[in-house]
């Protein structure tokens, strides 16, 4: 992997659980991340990385010109593992 990233554990509620992903969202500190709701893609399929790391998701975010990913918000009051429609 060429680009800085983060390898984090979400919590997708107890019907799914916790599921680990490696994301280049690095415009973000790690207290910005920790505690916070994200939306995620689980239907995807593991992949395994270069690293040997398997991501089992994929963080959504918009994409800024420039490549920097703004993290898709949700309100706070959902529910983790809410389907996304």
């Amino acid at each position: 992997m060429r680009k800085a990233s983060y390898k984090i554990r979400v919590d997708f509620g107890p019907v799914i659980g916790k599921l680990w992903s490696s994301a280049q969202i690095t415009n973000y500190t790690r207290a910005q991340l920790i505690g916070r709701q994200i939306v995620g893609a689980i239907n995807l399929g593991e992949k395994t990385l270069p690293s040997g790391f398997v991501s089992q998701f994929l963080v959504l975010g918009a994409l800024d010109p420039d490549g920097t990913v703004r993290l898709l918000e949700i309100p706070e009051d959902t529910l983790p593992g809410s389907t996304v429609a």
